[in-house]
């Protein structure tokens, strides 16, 4: 089904194309948030993104697993809050607040 889906997208012609890109999504995800970890001048809000990069490379992990045969996808059930959409833009900078932080991540996650 995902082939068929991926397919008609024009975008990917097999599942493990489709894979191959969601890992490089979830390792450049990582590595955004290592690297905003890096740059921040708050110990608390640098532990922050070095949990969202640790959670990124999880993901990137599972996926690599399926490619693997090692494990399935289970679909999940997941309710939008809806709150995305509502947020402005956020530019990183070393002296983010908490809330720009995740004002900031709840819109890259929606873009991905």
């Amino acid at each position: 089904m995902a082939d068929s889906i991926a397919v008609k997208a024009g975008r990917f012609s097999s599942v493990k194309e489709i894979l191959d890109f969601a890992i490089a999504e979830e390792r450049q995800a990582g590595k955004f948030y290592t690297d905003l970890a890096q740059e921040m001048k708050s110990q608390a809000i640098r532990e922050v993104f070095e949990d969202f990069a640790k959670e990124e490379l999880g993901h990137k992990a599972k996926l690599e697993a399926v490619k693997r045969g090692k494990s399935a996808i289970k679909p999940e059930s997941v309710r939008s809050l809806g709150v995305a959409g509502r947020l402005v833009d956020v530019e990183p900078k070393a002296d983010m607040s908490y809330t720009d932080v995740l004002n900031l991540t709840m819109k890259k996650e929606k873009a991905a």
